[in-house]
């Protein structure tokens, strides 16, 4: 969904939501069972929601969500291939920062090296602008945040230079692609039964 609504990739398979949703009853139940309070631990499980339905190329999480999320991995997993959409499956990938990366085993847009720049790390969690990483109050930025409705808690968030911005036709890039990550993410949590 992401390659062909963010990037215009025709050629990856859809995901099969009528296929896999039937075999998802247990979810609801099961991400309100294992979010505590506050919800800090939400966020990985809703980040691996979407990149299991391929509304994102890939999650960043930080290692002690680790087995939290791989929990819900192997559960997705299971569904993936008890309905012959195995090409779908989602996996986790550590990285010596700490943290680890949630993608699809066949995404044709992660960036599986081991040694990443902030702009593909950017370009792995569908950035904007990847690598408007900068230290110093020079650089003024515009930040994007996608926050769940009802938690509050902000699921993506990305600075992007001001400065970039000035230019008519990379606005309105930036408002177009904004708008088509909320009703993919708003569209996937739908089509999977879920309320977030």
């Amino acid at each position: 969904m992401t390659e062909y609504v963010l990037y215009n990739n025709p050629a990856e398979p859809p995901f099969p939501f009528d296929l896999v949703r039937p075999h998802l009853s247990w979810l609801p139940a099961y991400l309100c069972e294992n979010t505590l309070y506050p919800a800090y631990n939400l966020v990985p499980l809703l980040d691996t929601m979407l990149v299991f339905a391929r509304a994102r190329t890939a999650s960043l999480q930080l290692m002690p969500m680790w087995d939290h999320v791989r929990t819900l991995v192997k559960k997705l997993n299971k569904v993936l291939d008890s309905v012959g959409a195995s090409y779908h499956r989602i996996e986790l990938v550590p990285r010596s920062t700490g943290r680890f990366f949630i993608t699809c085993s066949h995404s044709p847009r992660f960036n599986w090296n081991n040694s990443l720049t902030h702009q593909d790390v950017g370009r792995n969690l569908d950035y904007f602008a990847p690598g408007h990483v900068t230290r110093g109050p020079s650089n003024t930025k515009c930040y994007v945040h996608f926050v769940d409705s009802d938690s509050l808690n902000i699921i993506i968030s990305e600075a992007v230079m001001l400065e970039s911005l000035q230019n008519p036709g990379v606005r309105e890039n930036f408002l177009k692609f904004n708008q088509s990550r909320e009703t993919l993410f708003t569209t996937t949590m739908t089509r999977l039964g879920l309320n977030y």
